[in-house]
């Protein structure tokens, strides 16, 4: 009986257990992506090469799907550099945008002004299943709702259902040029061209149009935890110049210079990995309770 309980308990501690990660920071720059730890050490700054104007991409089980604005195509790449298909998606015009959740990939085009809906194989589920939009700049699916973000007039985000239908396409409206957003907790954090972070709840009212300021020109950013990483582009005399900057999601600087040398960026991503000691909890619960269903079948 004793050695049930403790079955039992060591099974519920590996269910309960909170899940240990560690997480890399992935980025889109002149051409390439690169790789970096949570402290901004580099892990490989050349984990992929020879793309052509990479931009926006996403991580979705161990793969990095990117969109290319200039070969109007996606690839999707293993997150240890090797090539599944580099030409996934094409024949897209300028894309920006590309997010990926499930088995769709949903793909944003600045010359058709449309979001467009793909299986993970490549194939055309709806090539047009939002239209009418200006420079899409970047999507999320969020719960049953997909959020798309323009640079173009009118700036802002705008919500539609799954489907396409709209729910919303005043949803935020905000006039400093949105180029990417995160949404974390309760809250959406939109990355404005025009040097600033503005923070929005989850209804779309403004929480903090001015969270921070004195960016460049920011044109990513994501969310882990109590941390926002953004990718600010600098122009004028230092054109092409970028770097990755870390905050608090209060707003509060923590390194301003986290990565360094990122010319001509274009999107960034997180991808969190559960640590080996955690498939060990997980295989230790499974073994507890295997124990305690065969103790069940003999008696």
């Amino acid at each position: 009986m004793k050695k049930t309980i403790l079955a039992l308990a060591i099974s519920l501690l590996a269910i309960l257990s909170p899940v240990p990660s560690y997480s890399q920071i992935f980025v889109t720059y002149n051409g390439r992506v690169g790789e970096y730890n949570f402290d901004g050490s580099v892990i490989n700054n050349t984990l992929l090469t020879g793309l052509n104007f990479p931009q926006q991409l996403s991580i979705s089980d161990g793969r990095i799907y990117i969109a290319d604005w200039n070969s109007g195509s996606v690839g999707v790449f293993n997150t240890d550099g090797t090539t599944v298909n580099s030409s996934l998606i094409s024949g897209l015009g300028n894309i920006d945008s590309v997010f990926v959740t499930g088995s769709s990939v949903y793909v944003g085009s600045s010359s058709s002004g449309t979001i467009g809906q793909y299986t993970i194989s490549g194939s055309t589920v709806n090539s047009s299943l939002i239209s009418g939009l200006n420079s899409p700049s970047a999507i999320q699916v969020y719960g049953s709702h997909i959020f798309v973000a323009s640079r173009g007039n009118p700036y802002g985000i705008s919500e539609y259902n799954l489907d396409g239908s709209v729910v919303n396409s005043n949803f935020i409206t905000d006039y400093n040029r949105p180029e990417s957003f995160a949404i974390s907790g309760t809250n959406f954090y939109v990355a404005n061209w025009y040097g600033s972070i503005s923070q929005y709840n989850l209804d779309g009212t403004v929480a903090n149009e001015s969270l921070i300021s004195g960016l460049s020109n920011p044109r990513g950013i994501a969310a882990s935890g109590t941390n926002l990483y953004v990718l600010d582009f600098s122009t004028g005399t230092n054109y092409g110049l970028g770097h990755l900057v870390q905050y608090s999601t209060e707003g509060t600087l923590i390194n301003s210079n986290l990565v360094s040398g990122l010319s001509v960026s274009g999107g960034l991503a997180i991808q969190s990995v559960p640590e080996p000691s955690t498939y060990a909890l997980y295989g230790l619960g499974a073994l507890a309770l295997l124990i305690v269903a065969r103790r069940k079948k003999k008696a």
